[in-house]
This record gives structure tokens, sequence and C-alpha cells, in this order.
């Protein structure tokens, strides 16, 4: 009986032996193996900038009329007081350091305004040409815009997604200039892959708001967690 004992209890020893090991090697597994933080991104995409809030380093406002940019606790925040006015920013990174294949990720979120455009201004060439990724979380709708100051703003890809938070949400471009193609993330979800050749090359990246009601109320949208990532060949095609 006493042997009998001895067993169970050595058993049940080596039991929580083999338990341990397992916690011990699923942490060592996630400390080394874990995905990326957003900094990182992965290792085919280093980050190029991520300074959101140094605007006396060179962040932009391109636009006045009823319109502000500054920083808020902690966020970027435009707004903008005339009903249809839009509100631009652009980073200070210049043109040329834009690579063939790049990423543009940022958070962005509602604070102020029943109907507004929050958005990635990218391949900036001037007032008058740039393209736009942007959602309006109120009718969680998307687009993709070209401007041209010859024919005026364009609509190249829209539709709606279920995938749109009426707060806060996160806004992902991952662009092939060679191929004049730009796939578009929202919170992580992949809402379109398009081909298009109105789409610009060589132009600088930002941030894009527009008030869509109308009243006089301010409306505000703020960012966070900027980054502009470039594509490294590593061996393997980039991942979206």
């Amino acid at each position: 009986m006493a042997r009998k004992i001895e067993n169970v209890y050595f058993n049940q020893i080596l039991i929580s032996c083999l338990s341990f090991l397992v916690v011990f090697g699923a942490l060592l597994y996630t400390a080394f193996y874990s995905t990326p933080s957003k900094a990182s991104v992965g290792a085919n995409f280093p980050v190029i900038f991520s300074d959101l809030f140094s605007t006396n380093k060179g962040w932009t406002k391109t636009t006045s009329t009823g319109s502000s940019a500054s920083i808020i606790n902690g966020e970027y925040s435009l707004r903008n007081n005339i009903y249809n006015k839009e509100t631009r920013v652009l980073a200070p990174v210049l043109a040329t350091s834009i690579p063939n294949i790049y990423r543009v990720k940022v958070s962005a979120r509602r604070v102020t305004g029943t109907s507004m455009e929050q958005g990635i201004i990218f391949q900036y060439i001037a007032s008058n040409k740039f393209n736009l990724f942007k959602i309006n979380p109120s009718t969680k709708t998307y687009s993709l815009m070209i401007y041209d100051g010859t024919d005026g703003w364009k609509t190249l890809k829209s539709g709606s997604s279920s995938y749109i938070a009426s707060g806060s949400n996160q806004l992902e471009i991952l662009h092939f200039q060679s191929d004049d193609r730009v796939k578009a993330y929202i919170n992580n979800y992949q809402v379109f892959d398009f081909k298009h050749k109105d789409i610009f090359k060589g132009g600088k990246v930002g941030l894009f708001m527009k008030k869509k009601d109308n009243n006089t109320a301010t409306a505000d949208a703020r960012f966070d967690n900027f980054y502009l990532m470039h594509y490294v060949d590593m061996g393997s095609p980039p991942q979206p």
C-alpha cells in the first residue's frame, strides 16, 4: 500500500513538472517568435518615418479655410468648421525618399462632428495633384480618390464595409508604384486590391479630413500611431 501511494505522488510530481515545461516552452516561443509590433511590421517593411508630432520639423498644413491642425492630448488633431471643407497635412518626408513599394498605417478617430471623412493622402505631387484613401465612419463607406486640378475629384474605387467602426479605425495602404496598384486595409481587413493608371507616382504622404455635417459645429478628427514603411527585398514577395 505504501509503495502504491509513493507511485501516485511520483506521478503527480511528474505531471506537474511536465506541465511546467510545456508552459515555460510556450512562453519562450511567444517571446522570440511572436507577431512583430506596429513599429517593425515585418522584417520586409522597416519604418522610414513615424514622428507624427513634430510640427516644428516640417509637418505642413496645405489648406486654410476654416481649418486648423495641432497636437491635442497626444494626438494629431485636424479640425474644420465649414461644411464640405478639407484640412490636409503632409509628412516631412521628401518625395524622392518614397520607395517603389511602401505602406502607410495610421489610427484615425472621430472626436466631434456627426459626419466627417478621414484618410491617408499619398502620392501628393502638389495641392492639385494627389491620391486619397478615406473613410466616413458615420456611413461606413470608403473611397479611393484622385484629385487633379484639371478635372477635380475622381472616384477610382468605393464601397461600404462593416469593418469600419463609428469611433476609432486603423487605416492602411500598401502601394506598388511600378504596377499602379494599391491595397487598402481597415482594421486589418483588406477592403480592396486595385490597379489604375491614374494613380500618381513619386509624391509625399499625409493626412486628410473633411467636415460633412452642415452645421456650425467644429468637426475634429484625431490621428495617432502613424508609420511610413518601405519594402526591402529579402528573397520573398511583400505580404499584405
